[in-house]
């Protein structure tokens, strides 16, 4: 009896030690409508101050986050339409790290949407289309669609009026069933994730979902606010221990360590390297003309799993004006269907000037650009979107890149009659 009274309490004790512990700070504006201190009796509140190690709830968003403080931002209610103010404390937090969960309320406002959305266009490379219906409405159920730091199964209810419908599917965490019925149809994707790889800076996380109402697996869709069950407190755990996970892809399924380039008598020559390999299934060579809309080129077999140099190479022997830049970038595809994007690298095989000189790179305040017959620059980020254009008066051009998050970037250079670009990075 003593020996099965031991094994107990060891079994508790390393139950207890899988759950992560963080410093949280929860946002609440609780306007009048579905807040957590409003609508929820602060439950989501009142189950981290029980299992976390400290949360601290305000009702606005601070002029800037530290996460050093916090390792994670909780945000509830309606916190107006976005504005430089309310997001820039948030993308400046993500980018640092910080990991953020916004919950996107029953029957509020266009608001919340509009700042979810705008947050993703800040801070992730999301790989595919995100999006919010803005007028979806219905009872659902939905699982989770990922068991990363958490293998419990439970289902979640509410009435969803803006449930994301997001590709990749590696972002989705949960989708619905068709147990509710409703307007919300089986697979409807309720709620999304992006890790650290996702995000443009390369550190950070982000999780939006519906409504925050649950209910048992057996339970049934017939009425709204089936609060209060065991099912509440393992999905307030899984956002809670899962988000720490995201902010972290120190183990990916495929580590490269080049990736180029290079113009060839009859096309042009793609080439990478990988030092290890985890259930890589394929690579999908892709191109672009504009750095925006891509094509895909060839698919390459991967080794599967590998921990040695494999060196991988692809001649793209399509033809293109021979002035014109030609961007490539990698895609990687797990045996599971999972996949993520590698940096984007322009090529062009007539350069614009021998005398082009881009200097510091990487840089942290200002770049200088110096050459012949330059008529206009651009710096484009890794999302197509062009951050800073300048018509210079000289040939020797200096750029302020000091507000700009660190990161890569492309420096499109026009000249008279054609055009390059460049890479370079901020830090």
């Amino acid at each position: 009896m003593k020996k099965l009274g031991l094994f107990i309490f060891l079994y508790v004790v390393l139950i207890l030690s899988t759950l992560c512990q963080n410093n949280i700070l929860v946002i609440d504006y609780n306007n009048n409508f579905s807040s957590d201190q409003s609508n929820n009796s602060s439950r989501i509140y009142n189950r981290l101050v029980a299992t976390q190690s400290s949360v601290v709830r305000i009702n606005a968003i601070p002029a800037s986050i530290n996460p050093a403080t916090y390792n994670q931002v909780w945000i509830f209610g309606n916190m107006g339409y976005p504005t430089a103010a309310n997001q820039n404390p948030i993308i400046n937090y993500m980018n640092a790290g910080g990991a953020v969960y916004i919950q996107s309320e029953v029957s509020c406002c266009n608001n919340e949407a509009a700042f979810i959305d705008q947050l993703i266009n800040a801070t992730v490379i999301a790989g595919g289309s995100i999006s919010h219906f803005m007028t979806l409405n219905g009872y659902y159920q939905t699982t989770p669609t990922s068991t990363t730091c958490n293998s419990s199964t439970f289902a979640t209810y509410g009435v969803a009026v803006r449930p994301f419908q997001g590709t990749p599917a590696a972002n989705i965490m949960f989708t619905s069933t068709s147990t509710c019925g409703g307007a919300i149809s089986s697979s409807t994707v309720v709620g999304a994730k992006f890790r650290s790889c996702d995000m443009i800076s390369g550190q950070g996380a982000l999780i939006s979902i519906g409504d925050f109402n649950v209910f048992p697996t057996s339970g049934t869709c017939t009425s709204i606010g089936i609060l209060g069950t065991t099912n509440d407190n393992l999905v307030i755990d899984y956002i809670a221990d899962l988000l720490p996970c995201l902010t972290s892809c120190s183990v990916l399924p495929v580590t490269l360590t080049s990736f180029e380039a290079e113009c060839q008598k009859g096309g042009k020559k793609i080439s990478w390297t990988t030092s290890s390999e985890i259930n890589n299934d394929y690579f999908t060579i892709e191109k672009s003309i504009d750095a925006v809309n891509w094509e895909i080129v060839a698919h390459i077999q991967g080794a599967g799993n590998s921990n040695q140099l494999i060196n991988y190479s692809y001649i793209d022997e399509s033809y293109e004006n021979k002035i014109q830049t030609i961007y490539y970038r990698l895609k990687q595809t797990d045996f599971d269907g999972n996949y993520e994007h590698f940096n984007v690298i322009p090529i062009k095989c007539n350069e614009l000037d021998n005398s082009l000189v881009i200097f510091p790179n990487p840089a942290s305040n200002n770049i200088t650009i110096t050459g012949n017959e330059i008529n206009k620059v651009e710096i484009i980020d890794l999302l197509g979107r062009i951050v800073k254009q300048v018509e210079p008066v000289t040939n020797n051009i200096e750029i302020d890149i000091s507000t700009f998050s660190n990161g890569s970037y492309l420096i499109k250079i026009y000249g008279i009659n054609q055009s390059s670009v460049h890479k370079i990075i901020k830090k």
